[in-house]
């Protein structure tokens, strides 16, 4: 098992967020909601064993650049999404790359499972990967609510499949609702990945995406607001709406933006303090 995690991390690149830093985590993460929240009694053993090498897997050889840029600026993997009508750039590739592994020698570790089950794995592996993509945040979720709700069926693949998928986003995006302080250290984490990107598309000309903008700098603090309030709260609210057991992200989150608040409110009144006008106000 561990050299099977070192073979997989060492094909992580070496970027501020999207490394193999970040797989771990969302790895662990999802092993959490196993042990503490019960989400095992959820799905199949081979869902979660499956779910977890997913984790493992789902960002491996991310470049720090996202989807958007791989299509403007039409690098390799852009080009040829462009060419075969595939939107899930990155995505698509972590697959192709997850499957060859999962099928080289001493890291086949799915050789062992009957030919069904090999084959429903690297199925799940594709299905939880392609979930990650947040151009189809809305479709998963709408997805999960209308065939999950109002009653969960174990029994029912298509519940499993879609309930892995959702576990999948929780795990990415956990970090909102991570203690603050560490929850903090990886929006900074992910806004130097965003900066640089926001350099490289500065250099190349193909248009600054706005909130990757290092000129401007918008707030750390809104940001993660913003994110929070249009994305996050509602996703995790979701979630919890089926699994009670998951309801302290909730709670978790909602803290989280609480705290930003209170951060993003202490710099507008440092601002204003410092500001010249309100130093000297007009006669």
């Amino acid at each position: 098992v561990v050299s099977t995690q070192s073979t997989w991390g060492a094909k992580y690149r070496r970027v501020p967020y999207h490394n193999f830093v970040h797989a771990f985590d969302v790895t662990h993460t999802i092993f959490t909601y196993f042990k503490c929240c019960h989400m095992l009694e959820t799905m199949t053993e081979l869902d979660a064993f499956v779910l977890m090498v997913s984790c493992l897997l789902h960002d491996i050889d991310h470049a720090g650049l996202n989807n958007s840029f791989h299509t403007k600026a039409e690098t390799p993997l852009g080009m040829l999404s462009n060419a075969s009508g595939a939107t899930s750039v990155l995505e698509v590739h972590h697959c192709n790359l997850a499957l060859e592994i999962l099928a080289a020698g001493p890291t086949a570790i799915f050789e062992g499972m009957s030919s069904l089950d090999r084959v429903a794995a690297c199925k799940s592996v594709i299905s939880n990967i392609l979930a990650t993509d947040m151009a189809k945040h809305k479709t998963v979720v709408d997805q999960f609510v209308g065939t999950c709700c109002p009653i969960y069926d174990q029994g029912n693949s298509e519940h499993r499949m879609l309930t892995c998928q959702m576990l999948m986003k929780c795990g990415d995006l956990s970090n909102l609702t991570k203690a603050f302080n560490i929850a903090r250290l990886w929006a900074i984490a992910v806004t130097t990945e965003f900066y640089e990107q926001g350099d490289k598309e500065k250099a190349l000309g193909c248009g600054v995406t706005p909130s990757f903008n290092r000129d401007t700098q918008p707030e750390l603090a809104q940001v993660q607001i913003s994110f929070i309030d249009f994305v996050g709260l509602n996703f995790f609210t979701t979630v919890a709406s089926v699994f009670k057991s998951m309801s302290h992200l909730v709670d978790n989150i909602t803290s989280n933006r609480a705290r930003w608040g209170q951060l993003l409110e202490a710099m507008q009144a440092s601002r204003m303090r410092k500001s010249p006008s309100m130093l000297c106000p007009s006669p």
